[in-house]
């Protein structure tokens, strides 16, 4: 299973802290989180892929640059929420930047409006547009030259909490991450759909799943408490409520940030595999603490693949 770190650090566009704009700290937060994760053995790297929210391209794309260069072998990618900020050209143009210069481990997570409701607002007609200027002859050649079945392609990516997103996806043959919402599980069937119908012909990668959960994991209770009381601290009230990992869960199991030692988080995260099959797991830890958040990482990588990094 490939492993990816879904970094979702805040970005402060406007704010500045030692002379550096935020944009700036933010690329040089990603290449510290990437290069150190890259070390512990982790596949790839996506730049604030899900922050939901527009305005912050040109960040998102700073920083996943910033990590590309600095790394050598996993695959980085960066974020776009539809509607794209200046147009579907402009948001294509960030990622071919980046596909150009890193073409064989690039990746671009297109996010709808994930606060808008399921249904009416498919973002079919605006992923349309977006994947026209991505494949226009005069703005890149990477993508028309891919190889459906090469996973070190650049990669397009719909990310989405709904059953609708996962048939936009299938629809125009894109990988798709699923983004577990904090209300309900979504239905499993609906993955089968995406499986049985994707359109393999229609691009690069695909079908494939991704798999987008929140882990905080430390070496022992002391540990998760700590985690617990940061992330109650960093977030605000009604985002905070973690889902303490004691016994296996449930099957109506609200997923939300898992938080506690290996052992209680591992029956959990094996249910959620279980269930969902994903292809890759893209793992975000929610605490402003570096050290804590690559502790996390290395415990989460031992949980999944049941191997320590190597020395």
């Amino acid at each position: 299973m490939e492993l990816i770190v879904d970094d979702q650090a805040p970005i402060h566009v406007s704010g500045q802290e030692d002379g550096l704009t935020g944009t700036a700290l933010a690329a040089q937060e990603a290449v510290r989180l990437a290069l150190d994760c890259e070390q512990l053995g982790w596949d790839g790297y996506w730049a604030a892929a899900g922050l939901g929210t527009t305005g912050h391209s040109h960040a998102l794309t700073a920083m996943a640059s910033a990590a590309a260069t600095i790394t050598g072998t996993i695959r980085v990618g960066t974020g776009l929420v539809l509607p794209a900020d200046g147009g579907p050209v402009r948001g294509a143009a960030g990622f071919m930047s980046l596909a150009h210069l890193h073409p064989r481990r690039s990746d671009l997570i297109v996010t709808p409006d994930l606060d808008a409701p399921a249904g009416p607002r498919s973002p079919g007609p605006r992923l349309a547009a977006l994947l026209a200027a991505l494949r226009h002859e005069d703005a890149q050649t990477a993508l028309d030259t891919a190889d459906p079945l090469d996973r070190t392609s650049p990669r397009i990516w719909l990310a989405g909490r709904h059953a609708e997103d996962s048939a936009v996806a299938a629809a125009y043959g894109l990988p798709f991450c699923l983004r577990l919402p904090a209300d309900e599980l979504p239905r499993p069937e609906a993955l089968d759909h995406y499986r049985r119908f994707c359109r393999t012909e229609a691009g690069p990668g695909a079908p494939r799943i991704a798999l987008a959960v929140r882990i905080a994991c430390a070496d022992d209770p002391d540990g998760a408490a700590v985690l617990r009381a940061l992330l109650a601290w960093a977030q605000p009230a009604d985002q905070a409520a973690e889902q303490p990992a004691t016994a296996a869960p449930p099957p109506s199991a609200r997923p939300r940030t898992l938080v506690g030692t290996p052992e209680q988080i591992r029956p959990h995260l094996a249910h959620l595999l279980d269930l969902y099959r994903p292809d890759t797991l893209a793992v975000s830890t929610p605490c402003p603490d570096h050290q804590l958040r690559l502790r996390s990482f290395a415990l989460v990588r031992e949980l999944v693949t049941g191997r320590r990094p190597a020395a």
